[in-house]
């Protein structure tokens, strides 16, 4: 049975994919992608041995896809240039979404890291004491800014959760008003057909 929705879902799922292929010159790898049901979060994820797995065989095609992610992967983060604006409903919905494509990505760049060292043991083994020192301080740094994002997050989650529990509140209230107005109406009107008879 076709759903709307579940369409919707696979489209959106698969436009940041386009527009990354898009800005490499190879939107012709779309359909290949798309049949393989590689994600652009996936796609940040792959090795050479992967895009060869999923037919993209052509070493050129290959290294220039691996060089855009890596680039991606290695980018530095604009810091917000304006934190005093009050966004708006819309603005905040789209802030939320952008949030999480940030984070989807940032997942992706800790599972390639992850993948790296265990597929290059040799190469971290002769790492020096002060590059291994370095790499453990980066590690526990990130775990600590990712505690911090976790407990912003639920901040986020409780504060949405009150806006919502104060528009229910708001809406009930409205109705019962309006129950209360069409109550007085016909006691007013019966009372009228009373005192007209």
């Amino acid at each position: 049975v076709f759903r709307k929705e579940e369409y919707e879902t696979e489209g959106q799922q698969y436009v940041d994919l386009e527009l990354f292929l898009l800005g490499i010159q190879h939107p012709d790898c779309l359909p290949l992608l798309k049949k393989n049901h590689v994600t652009l979060e996936i796609l940040f994820t792959m090795r050479e041995q992967d895009l060869q797995q999923i037919g993209i065989l052509e070493v050129a095609l290959q290294k220039k896809i691996l060089a855009a992610v890596a680039s991606i992967h290695r980018k530095e983060w604009d810091m917000p240039q304006n934190t005093t604006h009050v966004l708006s409903s819309s603005e905040a919905v789209m802030a939320m979404s952008h949030l999480k494509k940030h984070i989807q990505y940032l997942q992706a760049t800790c599972h390639l890291l992850i993948k790296s060292m265990n597929h290059n043991h040799s190469t971290y083994w002769r790492m020096d004491s002060a590059s291994t020192q370095e790499l453990f301080c980066e590690a526990r740094n990130l775990d600590s800014t990712v505690s911090g994002l976790q407990k912003k997050v639920s901040q986020l989650k409780d504060e949405v959760q009150r806006v919502a529990d104060s528009q229910c509140s708001r809406s009930r209230n409205t109705r019962h008003t309006v129950a209360i107005m069409c109550v007085t109406c016909f006691v007013y009107f019966g009372f009228y057909l009373w005192w007209k008879s």
